[in-house]
């Protein structure tokens, strides 16, 4: 039995293996039609309807999926049946196939199967007996032939006709499958539908900066242009603008990524253009630490995403600079050229720069798109450290000739250090005196007060003098400023004569004026006594006739007072420049003290007395008290008329001692010119020169000695005069003997 059962089994295993052989060549067909009905399908669907990125996409996919699935139902799972992997036929379901196919059988094989199982472990005689009985009933049958052959042979025949179909229409239409499986297997691409245009791309380069406008040139060819043409980036469509019949263009502004676009028109679309986007060298922020000079007292400071500034001259500048994209980064004069390279300090660049001049200059930078790129302009503006500046006045002291007061304004941008009132004497330049002055040094802007008196000066000596101040510059150096030269020079006799004749009118018309007054306030004083004598004045006449008394009592006091200091000066002019005329001086001097006391206390105390009067007015009083204040004024207009007197007399005195002294000296000067003539220290037109001024010089001295005797004439008491006849014609008997001599 157990050779008879062996037998059985090895028969079943052969219809199994037989029977999954079948299987896998049924599912390879299947398979295979599937796959060419499938293909052939979505390959003719692309091919005409040129479907969207997406589509294709999940159409790719899809079928990806698919054809696993099928490989595993039709191809895989068959083989792993035959090499008995996984969940395979049982004897009991083989049976059960082979009984179909053969009704004779009924359940016999599947009745020995059960019985083999049952007494597979026994030694009974009669059970193994019936079973190889079956057994032997069983062995002419052909197992094999249950498996269904036929219908394998109609899937072959099927399997023929789909691959001649596929050849033929391979054959007949090989752009269907290399067009519709070219895009499905590339289904990120956007393929253009034939259609009666094309699009054609202009730009001859899709590269661009990083930040700048790109703009799409497109050119439509073919049968007929459509209306209108749109510029597509991923899912979002613009209207293109169409600048020609045939031309349309669109701008990206400020592209700062790379992107993929293409254009659409009546339903058809071009294909994928890409635009690279290089990135640019970048400053994300920058900060400018400026510190300037300490003597400008300017506290430092900093600036943030300020490209320019102003600072003053030699301002440490440090540049501290956050980029993007960059590799290396300098500043480049805009004049020269010239670069200032930065220091790379890893989080951030650093430039360190001395501002000298107002400089306008380029950040530039660099990296692996660009070897040098303009990111930024920069102007650093410079301010210079001007000169110190400079003014001044000055008041002559009106007594002391060689007295002056000096008031002066200086500035300047940060400060001083020094300023000082020079001066030398133009016979000795090289002799130069400075004097400082002190000052506030951190004081930009003041004012200054100096006095200085000229003394051991000649008559023949000139100064020079100007003020000088410097300023606190410590990148070049103190800078100064002068005033301009100033002349003081003693003056000579006959402008000392001309000044003195000014003053003396001057003084004669101030006590001509005080007499003129004083005469005002008697006329006025006796017509209010007529008037009084008559009938009463009223308060309003009163108040005028007050207010009139006031105004020419301090019109006399104000005349007298400028004939007092007029005076007072000329003495001094002429104690100073003519010390030797002292006897003269004193003698004015004297006149002098004789205005002083005009208006003494008796005459200022009935003009107070007066003005309190005609406060309170009392009839009685006011006719005793205008006449002592009428004898008062007449006697000082008479002491007035006096001491002009005085005055012409002391002046014609004077001239006339001038006038000796005078021809002294012209006497001498040609008896001068003559020996330096005949010494040869001469030349004989410098002889002639000297002779001209000599004959002007005698010329001014005779007008003005005439015009003393006129002044002479005019006095009350005139003096006798001397003539002066032989010393006129001595000096011009000499004149002419020179000329003579140098004829």
């Amino acid at each position: 039995m157990s050779t008879d059962i062996h037998i059985l089994l090895k028969k079943l295993d052969t219809f199994i293996s037989k029977y999954y052989r079948t299987q896998l060549l049924k599912g390879c067909i299947l398979f295979v039609i599937g796959a060419i009905i499938y293909f052939s399908s979505i390959f003719f669907v692309e091919y005409v309807s040129f479907l969207s990125p997406n589509t294709r996409t999940i159409i790719f996919y899809s079928s990806i999926i698919l054809s696993l699935i099928g490989l595993w139902h039709y191809i895989v799972v068959p083989l792993f049946h035959i090499f008995r992997i996984g969940k395979t036929l049982s004897y009991e379901e083989a049976s059960h196939i082979i009984s179909k196919h053969f009704p004779e059988i009924k359940d016999s094989l599947l009745n020995t199967l059960q019985l083999s199982n049952e007494h597979s472990n026994t030694d009974n005689a009669l059970a193994i007996a019936a079973i190889n009985q079956k057994i032997t009933k069983l062995k002419p049958i052909p197992f094999t032939s249950a498996i269904d052959y036929k219908t394998t042979s109609k899937y072959i025949r099927i399997f023929g006709i789909a691959i001649a179909s596929f050849i033929i229409i391979y054959i007949l239409f090989p752009e269907v499958f290399f067009q519709g499986a070219n895009r499905i297997i590339h289904y990120t691409n956007v393929y253009e539908k034939p259609a009666p245009f094309t699009f054609h791309l202009k730009n001859t380069s899709t590269t661009i900066t990083k930040g700048d406008d790109f703009t799409a040139y497109i050119s439509i060819q073919g049968d007929y242009v459509p209306q209108r043409v749109y510029f597509v980036v991923g899912n979002t469509s613009f209207y293109m603008q169409q600048t020609s019949k045939t031309n349309f263009e669109y701008t990206v502004k400020n592209c700062n990524n790379s992107f993929t676009f293409y254009c659409e028109a009546d339903k058809y679309t071009s294909q994928n253009f890409t635009v690279l986007v290089e990135p640019v060298p970048q400053i994300i922020e920058f900060t400018i630490i400026a510190e300037p000079p300490k003597y400008t007292h300017i506290e430092s400071f900093t600036t943030k995403n300020v490209a320019d500034i102003t600072v003053p001259i030699g301002t440490k500048l440090q540049w501290n600079i956050r980029t993007n994209h960059t590799d290396s980064l300098w500043l480049t004069n805009f004049i020269d050229s010239t670069r200032l390279y930065a220091q790379n300090k890893k989080m951030y660049f650093s430039i360190n720069q001395l501002a000298t001049k107002t400089t306008q200059y380029t950040i530039q930078g660099k990296n692996s798109y660009f070897n040098s790129y303009d990111i930024i302009q920069h102007t650093s503006t410079v301010i210079p450290d001007l000169y110190p500046t400079i003014q001044t006045n000055y008041q002559k002291d009106s007594l002391h000739y060689f007295t002056y007061y000096f008031k002066g304004k200086i500035s300047d941008d940060y400060g001083f250090t020094l300023l000082h009132f020079t001066w030398f004497n133009t016979k000795h330049p090289e002799n130069i005196t400075s004097i400082p002055i002190p000052i506030s040094e951190h004081v930009p802007m003041q004012e200054f007060y100096y006095m200085h008196t000229f003394t051991d000066i000649l008559e023949e000596d000139s100064i020079i003098y100007y003020f000088e101040v410097f300023d606190n510059d410590q990148f070049h150096g103190p800078k100064s400023s002068k005033t301009s030269h100033s002349l003081f020079a003693i003056p000579t006799q006959k402008e000392t004569q001309i000044h003195q004749e000014y003053m003396s009118n001057e003084i004669s018309k101030a006590m001509d004026k005080g007499m003129e007054i004083s005469q005002e306030i008697i006329d006025e004083i006796e017509q209010t006594r007529i008037k009084l004598l008559n009938q009463n004045i009223s308060d309003w006449e009163r108040a005028q006739l007050l207010e009139d008394f006031k105004q020419k009592q301090q019109a006399l006091q104000q005349t007298l007072q400028e004939a007092n200091t007029l005076f007072e000066q000329k003495t001094r002019m002429q104690e100073q420049l003519s010390p030797e005329q002292q006897a003269m001086v004193e003698k004015q001097k004297q006149i002098q003290e004789l205005l002083q006391n005009l208006i003494d206390d008796e005459l200022q105390k009935l003009f107070d007395e007066f003005n309190a009067l005609m406060e309170n007015f009392k009839r009685d009083d006011f006719f005793k008290l205008t006449d002592d204040m009428k004898l008062s004024m007449e006697e000082l207009s008479k002491q007035l008329d006096r001491d002009l007197e005085l005055l012409k007399r002391a002046e014609i005195e004077q001239k006339i001692e001038s006038t000796a002294q005078n021809l002294k000296e012209l006497a001498q000067q040609e008896e001068k010119i003559r020996e330096e003539f005949d010494s040869g220290n001469l030349s004989k037109e410098e002889a002639q020169n000297a002779q001209e001024k000599t004959q002007e010089s005698l010329k001014d001295i005779k007008d003005s000695y005439k015009n003393i005797q006129e002044k002479n004439e005019e006095l009350n008491q005139a003096f006798s005069l001397p003539e002066f006849q032989d010393e006129f014609n001595e000096i011009e008997n000499a004149i002419e003997n020179s000329k003579e001599q140098l004829n």
